[in-house]
């Protein structure tokens, strides 16, 4: 179990490096703090922006980001070796909704979505079910504590913002 545990948190210490790299921060908001955990979801946030990750058995990351108030979703999977020329279509349906997204290389082993529609993030919060398609590598995940792992995450970055005025 406590190698198990040791390679889950390399696992989401890795999904926090790409998403920093993916977004082109700085090294300073680097030092992402764990905000929430319910469920498989886990929020962090750097005062700036916040990340919730759910990640699947076999190690593939979804994360949603948000950074400067913009919504972005994040596939991460280090078993990938994706190339920057080819265009990518994620198709995730939320309890029977379909939502159709572009994605973009990040590196070779992360694709980033930001044209995501303005209903997504509540069907999404509000839902029971989800599958992510990107080819023909299919994902589903049960969306129980992604509402409130996202609601922590928002309610730290208007915490911060009050703040950092």
């Amino acid at each position: 179990m406590l190698l198990t545990n040791k390679i889950a948190r390399t696992a989401v210490a890795l999904a926090i490096v790409v998403f920093i790299a993916a977004l082109g921060a700085t090294a300073a908001s680097a030092r992402m703090t764990k905000l929430a955990q319910y469920g498989s979801w886990t929020s962090y946030g750097d005062g700036t922006s916040v990340l919730v990750i759910d990640r699947f058995q076999d190690q593939t990351n979804v994360m949603l980001s948000v950074k400067d108030g913009k919504l972005a979703l994040l596939l991460n999977d280090k078993r990938w070796d994706l190339k920057p020329e080819e265009a990518y279509t994620v198709t995730i349906s939320v309890d029977g909704r379909i939502f159709t997204v572009e994605a973009r290389f990040s590196d070779r082993n992360t694709l980033v979505a930001g044209n995501l529609a303005p209903e997504f993030l509540p069907t999404f919060c509000q839902g029971r079910l989800a599958e992510i398609t990107i080819g023909d590598q299919r994902w589903q995940m049960t969306l129980t504590g992604a509402a409130r792992t996202f609601n922590a995450a928002l309610s730290y970055l208007t915490r911060t913002a009050y703040w950092r005025r």
